[in-house]
């Protein structure tokens, strides 16, 4: 069936790097029980992609096969179920056998943002900064944890919907595309060199690099083409050695200053001077398309409720967000997910303790909320 393997088959973790999500989940037997594969989407030598069925919650997931010599080390696929963003694609679990590694992520329906592209040739401003706020958000989020994405295009981006007029996106990473920031040295590097910062070709990658990457794919979001667009692979790898590109021909004309800015900031040649991703999550085009929210919509837990679940076992915790991930229905995902980002007003991908004091006085704006009990439960610490 494309997933084969027995129990005998498995390969044993190292406890270096066994993830909670893996200790609970690496029975290769029960695969057949939790899963049933509806149809293979994507063949090629090393790599397998089948849409499935999640039996426990009829949940649509995705079913990556890929060669175990591909993967050079388990941490990599280990770091993908540890990541937890709204934005970035969820790795849910994975399996082992004697010859492959089968990752169950997220299904996405919406398509591929170089798809869109290339049918409507540009999106307005508003779109795309709804767009770009989720791009960063999800890259600061990688960044403050260590990583970098190294292979952005628009190919690695996703709507979460076919809805029109959702512009809800996700990216698509996998564990060879991360790589921890302190290693700064590559190798090699077979990306688009469409989307490359200059310093790459001196192989070198930071977290600027993606930055610079984000930047390319605003610009094309703005004016429907890249800022450097050679003839063959070669040429335009010298176009962006060079770094000159232009927001001068007449498709920038209703363009407003504050978007040319912050391509400006992006896309500035030297990395040491290019903006972070935090920094562009402020930048002021971004800020002034963010929706308005009704901040007394959304149903908060109250104090006591909370700290019954503050007050569990570690165990008793990590049940719950099996269950969450494990057995949540599409509805009531897209549900929590919503409530999320209505309190995370800073698009961090995070809830701070700051976050969820003003939802909480937002909501109940009386004697009901003690501003000492609320200190001690949550002390402060971000809630991720």
């Amino acid at each position: 069936m494309g997933c084969s393997g027995t129990k005998e088959q498995i390969k044993k973790i190292d406890p270096k790097v066994e993830s909670r999500r893996m200790a609970v989940l690496s029975n290769m037997s029960e695969f057949e029980k939790d899963y049933i594969i509806e149809e293979k989407l994507f063949e090629k030598k090393s790599e397998k992609i089948f849409l499935v069925t999640h039996v426990p919650s009829n949940q649509k997931r995705i079913l990556r096969s890929i060669k175990s010599n591909i993967i050079k080390d388990l941490r990599e696929i280990d770091q993908m179920t540890n990541l937890d963003h709204p934005n970035l694609i969820k790795t849910y679990e994975y399996f082992i056998d004697h010859e492959n590694y089968h990752i169950i992520s997220e299904y996405i329906e919406g398509g591929k943002l170089q798809d869109k592209l290339q049918r409507i040739q540009y999106f307005n401003e508003k779109n795309a900064s709804i767009i770009m706020q989720q791009l960063f958000s999800a890259l600061a989020y990688l960044h403050e944890n260590k990583y970098l994405f190294k292979h952005l295009t628009c190919s690695s981006i996703y709507f979460e919907s076919q809805v029109e007029g959702n512009y809800n996106v996700k990216l698509l990473y996998l564990g060879h595309s991360l790589y921890n920031a302190k290693n700064s040295l590559l190798r090699e590097l077979k990306a688009d060199p469409a989307y490359l910062a200059p310093e790459t070709h001196k192989k070198m990658y930071n977290e600027k690099s993606d930055v610079w990457s984000l930047g390319v794919i605003l610009y094309m979001l703005l004016c429907g083409y890249p800022p450097f667009n050679g003839k063959d692979r070669i040429d335009t790898m010298e176009k962006v050695v060079i770094g000159k590109y232009s927001i001068d021909s007449h498709q920038w004309d209703n363009i407003t200053d504050e978007a040319k800015d912050l391509v400006k900031k992006t896309l500035t040649y030297d990395f040491k001077k290019r903006a972070s991703a935090k920094e562009c999550m402020k930048h002021n085009w971004l800020t002034k398309f963010k929706k308005n929210k009704d901040e007394k919509k959304y149903p908060i837990l109250r104090i006591n409720t909370l700290t019954v679940f503050q007050s569990m076992k570690s165990f008793h915790k990590a049940v719950i967000e099996y269950l969450i991930h494990q057995h949540s229905t599409d509805k009531n995902y897209s549900n929590l997910n919503k409530i999320f980002k209505e309190l995370d007003v800073d698009g961090k991908g995070y809830l701070s303790y700051e976050d969820m004091k003003k939802a909480y006085m937002n909501f109940y704006q009386d004697a009901s909320f003690c501003e000492k009990e609320f200190d001690n439960f949550f002390n402060k610490d971000a809630i991720r």
